[in-house]
């Protein structure tokens, strides 16, 4: 089995020479590198394995995912990000799980960097809580395998059959076109299967406190498009900060004329408090940390919801909200 591993990147930046380099100790050697770069760098190193370059402008990761895989074959694509690595046994555990179980598309976690700094490691374990993530939060830690809606685009294999055979991801999207590829494959195949795997997590880097609010804020604009699959309340999970947001102001309205209102709005904010709280002491143990991570958490969902706010009320355009999504990135 070959693979194709794709990197979009902005440039050939250090976080992904570092990339490279780690890529090197994967164990399953039939695979080659594709990076997809704005523009090149004078001297690119040599690796162990093939890396193919193409230059390509300015144009986001959907339109450099779509051209890696259209002009080089394999028989499966993964997808890396450039400021993450995989462990060694990456591409082994594909070849092993594409023997035991059934799947369409396969992917795993994005775990921290061992030595991240302490703004980095604050801002993943407040991704942890299912308070900001959702029911999806299992894609950031090494939870139990299983089979989900969708996987990030920054760690999964498909088969380049498939991949083209859906058309590939939206190149007009720069915010969620992972989401949007499965929502589309979905209404074309329901039976299209995707499993998740603790046996294929990669080391991912995290944003800082600043960077981690604009992305929650630009993802915030995108709430009505992040609507889940299934017909439940976890398909609405997108909309609860909003939500949550637009209740509490109200109630903070009305509290300037009830004092009963008052006390309620403020029990209600206080067991808010305590639902987090009873999540994040099970990975959490650390009380500064925790205090930290409950204020960024609040924060999050403060920001999510005026992104929500924002595109609604002020209909932003694409370009603006793109700028802003870009902002929180770092040089992908």
């Amino acid at each position: 089995m070959k693979f194709q591993i794709v990197i979009p990147s902005i440039n050939f930046s250090n976080e992904l020479k570092y990339t490279l380099k780690k890529l090197e100790n994967q164990i399953y050697k039939n695979f080659f590198v594709t990076i997809v770069l704005d523009k090149k760098n004078k001297i690119i190193p040599k690796y162990s394995f093939n890396l193919k370059i193409l230059i390509v402008g300015k144009k986001n990761m959907s339109y450099k995912r779509n051209l890696a895989v259209k002009k080089f074959k394999s028989d499966y694509v993964g997808f890396l990000d450039s400021d993450a690595y995989p462990h060694k046994y990456w591409l082994k555990n594909v070849i092993y799980l594409s023997k035991k179980t059934k799947f369409d598309v396969v992917g795993g976690p994005s775990i921290p960097f061992p030595n991240q700094k302490f703004s980095e490691r604050i801002s993943h374990l407040a991704k942890r809580s299912f308070f900001v993530t959702g029911n999806l939060n299992f894609r950031k830690y090494l939870a139990k395998d299983q089979y989900c809606d969708w996987l990030e685009s920054c760690n999964f294999f498909i088969s380049r059959k498939n991949y083209l055979k859906y058309r590939g991801m939206d190149e007009e999207k720069f915010i969620s076109e992972d989401f949007d590829y499965f929502s589309k494959i979905y209404k074309i195949n329901p039976d299209f299967k995707v499993f998740y795997s603790s046996k294929l997590y990669i080391y991912h880097k995290e944003r800082n406190f600043f960077k981690f609010l604009i992305q929650r804020f630009s993802f915030g604009t995108a709430a009505f498009k992040l609507i889940n699959f299934k017909k439940s309340f976890s398909r609405y999970q997108s909309l609860y900060p909003l939500i949550a947001a637009v209740f509490f102001s109200i109630l903070c309205f009305l509290s300037y004329k009830s004092v009963i209102i008052l006390s309620a709005t403020i029990f209600i904010f206080f067991l808010a408090q305590l639902m987090i709280i009873f999540e994040i002491i099970r990975y959490i143990k650390n009380f500064n940390t925790l205090v930290t991570v409950i204020i960024l958490i609040n924060f999050a969902n403060l920001f999510f919801a005026l992104g929500s706010l924002f595109s609604i009320l002020l209909n932003l355009n694409k370009k603006l909200i793109k700028n802003i999504y870009i902002s929180s990135r770092s040089n992908q």
